[in-house]
């Protein structure tokens, strides 16, 4: 699993109009007058806005610059990633309640255009709903409290978490969802989007320094199979040479905008043609939502590290596997592909 940490910068606005910054890493600064107002500290919490849904002036239609929405933008672009080669890959979001669950539903309906399936005791037969989902090639599962142990859904491999409960073991099961193994053909990852939480990053530290690469299976991935007609394929193919298929392409999408009509990504907060406003201001202010770095095989990987090596990623498997050289391609293997970039400065020093 590679585990990333997202980060959110909140500015709470008090009623009256002081604003305080609450993120991840830095817990609130509450001014010493503002300390003797009972419960502030606690409804200040990282984790408690983290889990509040901000919606538009209609205060039905969910905000998707929202600190949730931009998680599941990035669980999105993950599945999208998966899914070039493994077609019916899915994702599996952990709400922490029914109403988020409902909004975090909501948002991924206006990101992908398709009603996600939601799991929860509130609903009847919800065994079947999973079992349903399981048998199909649906993009993504809402669950609360629902896919847990015992639950084996051997497709998913994205998993965005924000749950209710923050146990080890919880967290445990649910990394357990997307670590099942399709067979030996699978070349698939599985990958975490979760809240830059100390509690969580703990966990997950744990969770890879267990997972050495002892227990990586060896192989080269060198090829890829057709959904249609099962044909084996070059890794980097985009049409299959039997039946004629085309892997889809990643569509970015966009918003236009109300002033100038230019297309914007669906979270920008201005027009980056014109610059006119594209959100509103809430009392609830996300300032900033992004990943913060990434954990994989215990090591902490900085985000300017991940994202250069996600540029490097495509090239350099092409270059290796191109190469032939067993050894070469062992020798990669055993690194995530998150840690390229850094392997890459520690050589150019050298």
């Amino acid at each position: 699993i590679t585990f990333h940490r997202h980060e959110g910068l909140f500015n709470v606005v008090l009623k009256d109009g002081d604003r305080i910054a609450v993120s991840g890493k830095k817990g609130p600064e509450i001014p010493k007058v503002l300390k003797k107002i009972r419960g502030l500290q606690q409804a200040l919490d990282f984790y408690r806005l983290a889990c509040t849904p901000t919606y538009m002036p209609d205060g039905i239609t969910p905000d998707l610059t929202s600190y949730q929405s931009t998680m599941i933008e990035y669980g999105i672009s993950k599945l999208d990633d998966l899914r070039m080669n493994m077609p019916n890959a899915g994702g599996l979001i952990i709400a922490p309640s029914v109403e988020i669950a409902n909004y975090m539903a909501d948002v991924l309906e206006a990101f992908e255009g398709e009603r996600p399936a939601i799991v929860h005791n509130q609903i009847k037969n919800p065994e079947a709903k999973i079992a349903a989902f399981r048998n199909s090639d649906k993009k993504w599962l809402v669950s609360v409290a629902m896919v847990s142990e015992g639950v084996d859904i051997k497709r998913l491999r994205v998993l965005v978490y924000l749950p209710n409960a923050r146990t080890e073991l919880s967290f445990r099961q649910a990394m357990g969802r997307v670590v099942r193994t399709m067979g030996n053909d699978d070349l698939s990852r599985a990958y975490v989007v979760m809240p830059a939480h100390p509690i969580f990053e703990l966990y997950a530290t744990r969770v890879e320094r267990e997972m050495g690469p002892v227990h990586a299976k060896d192989r080269a991935p060198t090829e890829k199979s057709c959904p249609v007609c099962e044909e084996k394929v070059p890794l980097n193919a985009s049409v299959c040479g039997c039946c004629g298929h085309k892997w889809p392409e990643n569509i970015a999408k966009l918003k236009p905008c109300h002033e100038c009509e230019g297309l914007n990504p669906l979270t920008a907060k201005e027009c980056m043609h014109c610059g006119a406003t594209l959100g509103v201001e809430f009392d609830l202010d996300l300032n900033d939502a992004r990943r913060v770095g990434a954990i994989v095989r215990g090591m902490e990987i900085d985000e300017a590290d991940v994202l250069e090596a996600e540029e490097l990623r495509d090239n350099v498997r092409r270059k290796i596997l191109k190469s032939g050289d067993e050894k070469l391609i062992y020798i990669v293997k055993q690194l995530p592909e998150e840690s390229w970039a850094s392997l890459k400065h520690i050589l150019n020093a050298e």
